[in-house]
Order: structure tokens, then C-alpha cells, then sequence
């Protein structure tokens, strides 16, 4: 783990936070407390997910996508940090 006790192994990913908001609003879903019960999650690990203190294993980005009915690859930065 590094510095900022951001998981950085080849398992994690870094979400696109926009895209999920926009995607969350959508569907009329706004806020922390909403956008985590929506997604199935706590609220405090989507809130570090959302800071990006802590990043999502792949597997959870997946079942965030398929809640979200759209591809995985939409919800992952591009960029490599």
C-alpha cells in the first residue's frame, strides 16, 4: 500500500467519479447516503472510493457497473497515475 493507504495492486481500479455521478443522477439517485445504498455498498467506502483515499477491487467495480447497466470500462479512469 502506499502512502496515501491507496490500494494500488493489479486487483484495483480507479473510478471515473464523474461518470458515476452522472450516471447516479440518471436515475434520480444523488448523495452519498443514496448513491451507496443504490450501489449496494457502505457509505463510508463509497465516500473513500469517491476521494479516491482507497480504490475498488475489480470485482466490485463490475457489480457497480452492472447496477449502473453499463460496461465496466465506463466507469474506469483511463489514465494511468
Amino acid at each position: 500500500m502506499d502512502a496515501n493507504n491507496r490500494r494500488s495492486d493489479a486487483t484495483s481500479v480507479q473510478l471515473n467519479r464523474e461518470r458515476i455521478t452522472e450516471l447516479l443522477a440518471k436515475r434520480g439517485v444523488t448523495g452519498p447516503s443514496a448513491s451507496a445504498e443504490f450501489l449496494g455498498i457502505h457509505r463510508s467506502v463509497f465516500a473513500r472510493w469517491m476521494d479516491q483515499k482507497i480504490l475498488p477491487s475489480l470485482p466490485a467495480a463490475v457489480r457497480i457497473a452492472r447496477r449502473l447497466e453499463v460496461a465496466v470500462e465506463e466507469l474506469v479512469e483511463d489514465k494511468v497515475a
